[in-house]
């Protein structure tokens, strides 16, 4: 296997089987051209016979761990992997037919693309790869922003506006990234499409984000967290928010960037986690503040978003449940 030809798509799983054979089908039914190959890493911390013959009789590399850590998951997949780009997929996803062709012909028409998130397209639970039909897809329709480019990281939040740092099947990088990052990865526990976005702005080349639908979002119960109660839910929101931002820190420290371009966006990742937290909360102390702060990014920056999140800020203070539908909907934007 040629690693210069190489994509390698790497696939976490922690106890749940249900889902695995279908989204390792739809790489396996990916419209390959002939000029590249395809390597399949699963990573996973249980044995199953079936699945285990069903990873065997397609050549595809398995890695065994006892660690929960999504973060240890990706750090050994990216480090097993043989290609020079790799694709980040879980194990209840899906991607559209020519995901890897469209991937690879972006990354090597242009050396210094370091990174690419493309467009989601929600599926149900009990989707199946051989019933979906392809989407059709049209132009590319993808913006690269150039990090080296002063006018371009003058207005960083452009790019965090792009959902570029949203969901793991949705990204793809370098394996020259993946390699540099690996050992932070590998320390970090939560948000990891987070911590994976800011190690491409770190690394400070190009960041391509791609409109159109690629990855198949399977919605379900596990993945919605919309258990029990309203309050419980609004709880656990606030809780994996707290976890997120202490990741964040964590790699921020780790990383030890000289880039000056990483702390802008840092803050306004924090920034939006931290608005996230009082909404979420129902609590109205700090709201007028943080819409200050956000109305700040958004002028100073650029960050669309920050601009949303302020109004929705300052509805919450006069009436915090009618602002919690709607910054849900912030939330899910862009998922078809």
């Amino acid at each position: 296997m040629n690693p210069e030809n190489t994509v390698s798509v790497i696939i976490t799983a922690h106890d749940r089987k249900k889902y695995l054979k279908d989204a390792i089908n739809s790489i396996l039914g990916q419209s390959l051209k002939n000029e590249f190959q395809v390597e399949i890493i699963v990573v996973k911390n249980f044995q199953d016979p079936d699945i285990d013959a069903f990873l065997s009789s397609n050549s595809i590399k398995t890695m065994f761990t006892d660690e929960k850590s999504f973060g240890v998951k990706l750090a050994i997949g990216m480090e097993n992997a043989s290609g020079s780009f790799i694709c980040f997929m879980d194990d209840d996803d899906m991607f559209h037919p020519e995901k890897l062709s469209r991937i690879y012909s972006l990354f090597m028409s242009d050396p210094d693309l370091a990174y690419i998130h493309n467009g989601i397209y929600t599926i149900s639970e009990d989707s199946k790869y051989s019933s979906l039909d392809g989407i059709d897809l049209h132009e590319s329709r993808i913006t690269i922003y150039d990090l080296s480019i002063k006018s371009v990281i003058s207005k960083p939040g452009k790019i965090t506006s792009s959902r570029a740092d949203w969901y793991v099947s949705c990204i793809s990088m370098r394996k020259e990234v993946a390699e540099r990052y690996s050992p932070q990865i590998r320390k970090i526990e939560r948000s990891l499409d987070k911590a994976l976005f800011m190690a491409s702005v770190d690394y400070g080349r190009k960041i391509g984000v791609l409109e159109i639908p690629l990855t198949y979002y399977r919605k379900h119960q596990s993945v919605t967290g919309i258990v029990g109660s309203v309050d419980q839910f609004l709880s656990s929101r606030v809780k994996f928010t707290d976890e997120s931002i202490e990741n964040l820190e964590k790699l921020s420290t780790l990383v030890k960037s000289a880039n000056p371009n990483y702390a802008i966006f840092h803050q306004i990742l924090i920034g939006k986690m931290l608005a996230n937290n009082i909404i979420y909360s129902r609590g109205r102390k700090g709201s007028i503040g943080f819409s200050l702060k956000m109305l700040y990014l958004f002028f100073s920056k650029g960050c669309k978003e920050c601009f949303y999140i302020s109004v929705i800020l300052l509805i919450h203070f006069l009436s915090p449940n009618s602002s919690i539908s709607m910054y849900m909907k912030i939330q899910n934007r862009g998922m078809n």
